[in-house]
């Protein structure tokens, strides 16, 4: 499928879901600040700004930042995204009750570099929430029988690595924080993630298997992570 198709049908898809994200009641402001590192299009931003917090978004990517700030504002909202990344952050040191970072550090050289940004903006006691994909999840497990590399096997091209359920507490742990809850989330077919965003644009298909991950969650497709800062 040409590359035009499928970022008209990814755009499309981004306007249902801000429709859906912005339409849910706010809370009253619950006082915490929450920031969400390698935001994208700022989906956990208008989320968590629903749940009644101070939400930012930190994105490197500016035209997803822009892209953000706009539907957004379409939608009655305003984001507040920042252009940056974590190993050089834009806020002041312990600046934030939460901080997560989904699917990110995969894509960065020194994803160590990253938590320690991520923890340098946390206040102590804040929560940190870390979603990477799994090694062993079953796109990647079938393509590594295969003898593929890294750039084949992973579920995106972009990917530089994934992640065992023990290297990323090892990473957590290396830090400093204290890692509170781990759970296994998800599911992938062996298809690559493009053609699942695809399928997904006519049919709900990772909604459909995404329980397979509790069933089978050595195959899941994410890890989640959360952890406290202790000091």
């Amino acid at each position: 499928m040409p590359r035009r198709v499928y970022r008209r049908l990814l755009f499309q898809d981004l306007e249902k879901i801000y429709a859906q994200l912005a339409g849910v009641a706010r809370k009253p402001n619950n006082g915490r600040r929450f920031l969400d590192v390698g935001a994208s299009f700022g989906f956990e931003v208008l989320k968590r700004e629903s749940e009644g917090y101070d939400a930012y978004g930190l994105e490197i990517n500016a035209e997803n930042a822009l892209k953000a700030t706009r539907l957004s504002k379409k939608y009655g909202r305003e984001l507040m995204m920042v252009i940056g990344d974590a190993q050089n952050m834009p806020f002041r040191d312990g600046a934030f009750d939460s901080v997560h970072c989904r699917h990110v550090i995969e894509h960065v050289p020194d994803d160590a570099g990253v938590i320690e940004g991520m923890k340098a903006a946390l206040k102590k006691d804040g929560i940190m929430e870390v979603v990477v994909p799994n090694l062993r999840n079953l796109h990647t497990a079938f393509h590594s029988m295969l003898g593929l590399p890294n750039e084949l096997r992973f579920t995106d091209r972009t990917h530089l690595r994934e992640y065992t359920k023990e290297q990323l507490l090892g990473l957590l742990e290396a830090s400093g924080v204290r890692v509170e809850r781990v759970e296994m989330r998800g599911f992938n077919p062996p298809l690559g993630m493009k053609v699942m965003i695809l399928l997904d644009h006519f049919v709900p298909v990772s909604r459909t298997i995404g329980g397979l991950g509790k069933t089978f969650p050595r195959r899941s497709a994410e890890i989640y992570a959360e952890a406290i800062k202790k000091s």
